[in-house]
């Protein structure tokens, strides 16, 4: 009699034991891949090197600039040396190592006949209508034209102007230094006709974090300078 109830216990615990290993069978054959499927999202693939990237980026922003110079803007030594191209460059730090370098390309050249006819008229107004032809551009680009340093066009206390349809004008100066004061003042009416610098900087470091960022928080930043690039662009005109 003990012996069989002995026998029946141990026959109990085999098939306990069989159907555990069964029930764990059915979890590892069914309950794996089923896991493995709902929980793809968390295993996309990150471009964990261009976000790490993100710690030293350095982005260019180029404005092309044609400058044009009509008679007695400049010293006539320097109207002999047009046409010819400047290259001026500034960089922008922001947090971290994250900086902007801004590139403004001026072309200088002399202007054409009806430009100068045009730089002659009564008013700044009437010039814009007679320079208002279609013209080839490239996307971005600005237009300024350098008047003499006592032309009647724009009022005696004004030194520039900054039309609607992204020109602009400069009073010239007859000075040995003349293209670099100039340039100067070009600089400033260009940085005033596009995004300046601190728009640029504001709109990137409300971005930026105060604390220390992980790859993770650098995701927002990536495509928010994408979106950026896409508007203004990475290497394209403002």
């Amino acid at each position: 009699m003990a012996a069989a109830g002995a026998a029946a216990t141990h026959l109990e615990v085999a098939r306990g034991k069989r159907a555990a290993l069964f029930f764990a069978a059915v979890a590892i054959v069914l309950g794996l891949p089923l896991w493995w499927k709902t929980t793809e999202t968390y295993r996309a693939s990150l471009p964990y090197s261009q976000i790490s990237g993100l710690n030293a980026l350095q982005l260019r922003l180029m404005v092309p600039v044609t400058v044009v110079f009509t008679r007695e803007s400049v010293p006539l030594d320097d109207q002999e040396k047009l046409p010819f191209t400047v290259v001026h460059e500034r960089e922008i730090p922001l947090k971290y190592k994250m900086k902007i370098k801004c590139r403004f390309q001026k072309a200088y050249r002399r202007a054409l006949d009806h430009e100068e006819e045009a730089l002659s008229s009564g008013s700044v107004q009437e010039a814009e209508a007679m320079l208002d032809e279609p013209q080839e551009q490239a996307e971005g680009s600005l237009t300024v034209y350098v008047i003499s340093e006592h032309s009647s066009l724009l009022p005696q206390d004004m030194m520039s102007y900054i039309g609607p349809k992204r020109t602009a004008v400069v009073r010239g100066i007859m000075h040995r230094e003349a293209f670099n004061i100039i340039g100067r003042r070009i600089v400033q009416v260009a940085q005033a006709m596009s995004l300046t610098e601190d728009v640029l900087a504001a709109a990137l470091a409300d971005h930026l974090p105060e604390d220390k960022w992980s790859a993770e928080k650098r995701r927002p930043l990536k495509s928010s300078l994408d979106s950026l690039l896409c508007n203004v662009g990475g290497e394209s005109p403002l």
